[in-house]
């Protein structure tokens, strides 16, 4: 079910009772305004809207403890909504290679949500953010980072919640069975 847009928070608050999962999809930037602080020249804002309207579900999503999957966007979101920060361009910011339009391998922690579902500490992914983690977020841990430190996973440290994101697009990587997975186990979990 496509969400549309809006700023009304009951309309939103209705949204979440009538789903039993969340899951918020890539988009832009999100404003540094959010984590208090100035954006740097190389970020490119979601609209306001937006932002608003993904904060507004991110949180009621939480709060009723629904089953959360974010990608890319979305991970960053959820990483904001709980405290954390974000580098706003990782190549300026900490010297590192681009991590757009690029495959690297991402190292998964063995005591994870994610390597339960893929049942594999690295996996290849995909690869189209200049953004990363910078500080976690309460109540997340991370499950997963690249080899240049860059944390490429995080879920909710209540291993009796379903709440993950990932840097990368599974969705675009669906003839990779251990993708499927990752959906597969959502969808399962939301049925619940």
């Amino acid at each position: 079910m496509l969400l549309p847009c809006v700023s009304n928070i009951k309309t939103i608050k209705k949204y979440i009772k009538s789903i039993d999962g969340l899951l918020i999809s890539g988009a832009a930037d999100l404003h540094p305004a959010l984590y208090n602080e100035r954006i740097l020249p190389q970020t490119k804002s979601t609209l306001p809207l937006k932002q608003e309207f993904d904060m507004e579900l991110v949180q009621t999503a939480w709060d009723r403890r629904i089953p959360v999957l974010a990608i890319c966007y979305g991970a960053q979101l959820l990483n904001i909504y709980l405290g954390g920060t974000l580098f706003q361009d990782i190549t300026t910011q900490l010297k590192l290679k681009s991590h757009r339009n690029k495959t690297h391998t991402v190292y998964i922690s063995e005591e994870s949500t994610l390597y339960r579902i893929l049942g594999k500490s690295d996996v290849v992914t995909n690869s189209f953010h200049h953004q990363a983690i910078k500080t976690l977020g309460r109540g997340l841990v991370i499950s997963a980072k690249a080899s240049d430190g860059i944390i490429e996973a995080v879920e909710a440290e209540d291993r009796r919640r379903f709440v993950i994101g990932v840097q990368w697009h599974p969705e675009r990587m669906t003839d990779k069975q251990e993708m499927k997975k990752i959906f597969s186990d959502f969808i399962r979990t939301a049925k619940r």
